[in-house]
């Protein structure tokens, strides 16, 4: 063989192994690239998978957040109107109180008028009662000197006392009738 063929074989064979190396780094390039758009792909299906997830939580979320709302509503107004209710209920005590105490008002009123009358009727009672022991002890200083009268002088004396005493009497009706 010769040295031509050899350095041709040898040339040859580092040739090949140059394109075999440079062919090789291609597919590894073209492997790499494929690797990466697959990595890529699985990182944005990742990412719509994400956000799919995230918008379904947050639909969730607000549907949660809804029927929360609508319940608190509800045991809010149960309780707006049990407190309605209540200040109704207190509202209709007071009035009843209040009717109660003004007419517990009327009453001792009344019954200090009453008071008041008595007082007065006791006072005109023990004025009476004075002016009628006066007139008793006048009647029997009468009665003393009739007893000393004649029969005609007697009769005189009686006459003008029951006069007396009726306009004593006629006084008195009319003041009960005034009053």
């Amino acid at each position: 063989m010769n040295t031509e063929t050899i350095l041709a074989s040898a040339l040859s064979l580092v040739v090949g192994a140059v394109v075999a190396y440079i062919v090789s780094i291609g597919k590894v390039k073209n492997l790499q690239v494929e690797r990466e758009k697959e990595a890529d792909e699985i990182i944005k299906k990742a990412k719509d998978k994400a956000h799919e997830i995230k918008k379904e939580a947050k639909r969730d979320a607000k549907e949660i957040i809804s029927e929360e709302r609508t319940l608190l509503e509800k045991e809010y107004q149960k309780k707006t109107q049990s407190l309605h209710d209540q200040e109704r209920g207190l509202t209709k005590k007071e009035v009843a109180l209040d009717q109660k105490i003004e007419a517990k008002d009327r009453e001792m009123d009344q019954l200090k008028d009453k008071e008041r009358e008595l007082e007065n009727e006791k006072r005109s009672a023990i004025a009476e009662k004075e002016r009628l022991k006066l007139r008793y002890e006048e009647i029997s200083e009468k009665l003393e000197k009739v007893a000393a009268m004649t029969k005609e002088e007697a009769k005189e004396q009686l006459i003008s006392v029951m006069e007396e005493e009726a306009k004593v009497d006629a006084a008195k009706r009319i003041r009960v009738v005034e009053d």
